[in-house]
C-alpha cells in the first residue's frame, strides 16, 4: 500500500510538470530520474513483497519500508522541487574549436586512455585475447587482486575513452571503416570489464546524440526497443562479469538467468534500508567525511599504499559485516543520508535537481555537437548516479567523463 502509493505520488507530481514545449520530451531528465527511483524503490520492493522476500543473505530489512519510503519520497520531491524551481546554474558559452584541433586531440585523448585501461583490466587478470574470447575462463590470484586494488585509478580512464571515442564518431568525416571496428573493439573491452553503466552509455549514447542533432525524438516502438536492449545488455554483462569473477565459463543466456541477472542490479534498495536501519543507533552520522575525501583520492594507491579506506568502506563493513565483500551499495539516498541523515538527502537531492534542470537547458540553448555528446552521456549516467553510492568515486567518474569535453570547450580553439 505505501509503495504503491508513493508510486502514484510521483506519477501525480510529474502530471503537474508543464514544461515550455507543451509535452514531454523523452529526454528531459526529470522523466528518466524518475523512472529510474520508481524502478529501484517502488516497483523492487514491490516484487519481494510479491515473493515474501524478507531480506538478503540472512539480513531482514523489509521491517525499515516504511520510513525508508518514506525519505525516498522527501528526496524526490526535493528533487522535484529543485528541478522546477526557475533560477539556473549558468554554463558558459562554447567556444569555436577547429574540426582538425579537436579530432587530433580527441585521437591522443582515446589512445592513451586504451593503454591505460587495458593495464588496469590486465591487473584483473584480462588480457587482449579474452576481449575477443570473453567466453573462456578466467581465473584471478591473490597478485591480481592487490594489482587491482593499487591501480584502481586506471580504470577510470574506460569513461575518457569512451567521451573521446564519441568526440571522433561524430566530428571525424575519414576512415569510417577504421572508427567502426574500434568501437567493436571499446565495446568488447566494456563487457569484458564488467562495467554495465559504461556499456550502457557507450551503446545508448549515439542514439540520444543523433536525435538531439536532428531535433527528432524517437516513436514508442523505438523506445520500447531501446529499453528491452538496456535490460539484455545489463543482464548480458552481469552474467558475464560473475564468469570472469569466478574463473568459471560464461552459462547460458535465458531469459530466467537475464531476468536474475537484472533483478540483482535493481534490488539496491536494500541496502539503503540496512543503512537507515542501523544509523545513527547503532553509528553516527559521518557529517561530511565523504566528501573530504574526495581530495586524498587524487592521490592514487599505487603512490600511497597506506591510504586509509573512504567512509563508505567502514560504514558498510560496521552495518554489513560479512555481506560487505559482496558490495552492496547504499545508492543515492543512502550515500548522503550516511553523511547528515534526512537533511543530506533533501539538500543534495535538491542540487542535483536544480544541476539537471540547468543542464538540459543549457543543451537545448546552445544545440552544439560536444554538449550534446556530453549530455547524452550524463543522461545514461543518471543510472549509475541513483544505483550506486560512493560520492568520492562518482566524482572521479564524472571527472574523467567530462575531462575531453572541459579540454574541449575551454583550452582548444
Amino acid at each position: 500500500m505505501i509503495l504503491c502509493s508513493s508510486f502514484i505520488f510521483m506519477i501525480l507530481l510529474l502530471m503537474l510538470y508543464k514544461p515550455k514545449s507543451g509535452g514531454i520530451d523523452i529526454f528531459e531528465p526529470l522523466y528518466f530520474f524518475s523512472g529510474t527511483i520508481a524502478l529501484v524503490f517502488y516497483i523492487a520492493p514491490m516484487a519481494w513483497i510479491i515473493r515474501d522476500q524478507i531480506g538478503y543473505q540472512g539480513l531482514n530489512v523489509m521491517h525499515m519500508l516504511p520510513l525508508a519510503t518514506l525519505y525516498v519520497n522527501l528526496g524526490f520531491i526535493a528533487f522535484y522541487l529543485g528541478y522546477t524551481e526557475r533560477r539556473i546554474i549558468k554554463f558558459r558559452k562554447p567556444r569555436k574549436i577547429r574540426g582538425l584541433k579537436l579530432i587530433n586531440t580527441a585521437w591522443i585523448i582515446l589512445i592513451i586512455s586504451i593503454i591505460f585501461a587495458l593495464i588496469y583490466d590486465k591487473s584483473k587478470g584480462i588480457g587482449l585475447r579474452d576481449i575477443f574470447l570473453y567466453f573462456s575462463s578466467i581465473k584471478t590470484s591473490k597478485n591480481v587482486e592487490f594489482a587491482l586494488s593499487s591501480y584502481h585509478f586506471m580504470g577510470l580512464f574506460h569513461n575518457s575513452m569512451i567521451s573521446a571515442y564519441l568526440i571522433i564518431l561524430y566530428n571525424q568525416k575519414k576512415y569510417k571503416l577504421v572508427t567502426f571496428f574500434l568501437g567493436i573493439f571499446i565495446a568488447l573491452l566494456l563487457l569484458v570489464s564488467g562495467s554495465r553503466y559504461r556499456l550502457l552509455i557507450f551503446l545508448i549514447a549515439p542514439i540520444i546524440v543523433y536525435y538531439l542533432n536532428e531535433h527528432k525524438r524517437p516513436s514508442s516502438t523505438t523506445i520500447s526497443i531501446g529499453l528491452i536492449g538496456m535490460f539484455l545488455v545489463t543482464s548480458v554483462v552481469g552474467i558475464t562479469r560473475t564468469a570472469f569473477k569466478t574463473g568459471e565459463a560464461v552459462g547460458e543466456f535465458s531469459l530466467k538467468f537475464l531476468i536474475e541477472a537484472f533483478s540483482y542490479n535493481i534490488d539496491v534498495f536494500f541496502p539503503f534500508y540496512r543503512i537507515v536501519d542501523f544509523m545513527p543507533t547503532y553509528l553516527n552520522y559521518q557529517y561530511g567525511m565523504s566528501y573530504i575525501e574526495i581530495i586524498l583520492q587524487f592521490i592514487p594507491r599505487a603512490i600511497w599504499p597506506n591510504k586509509p579506506e573512504t567512509t563508505m568502506f567502514l560504514v558498510m563493513n560496521q552495518a554489513f559485516g560479512k555481506l560487505a565483500s559482496g558490495g552492496p551499495s547504499y545508492t543515492i539516498f543512502g550515500e548522503h543520508y550516511v553523511e547528515f541523515g534526512l537533511a543530506g538527502i533533501i539538500v543534495v537531492l535538491f542540487l542535483i535537481g536544480k544541476f539537471f534542470k540547468s543542464l538540459w537547458k543549457s543543451t537545448k540553448e546552445k544545440d552544439n555537437i560536444i554538449y550534446n555528446i556530453e549530455y547524452a552521456i550524463l543522461f545514461i549516467y543518471i543510472l549509475q548516479l541513483v544505483t550506486r553510492g560512493h560520492t568520492t568515486s562518482k566524482m572521479f567518474e564524472l571527472i574523467f567523463f567530462c575531462s575531453p569535453f572541459i579540454i574541449f570547450k575551454r583550452c582548444i580553439r
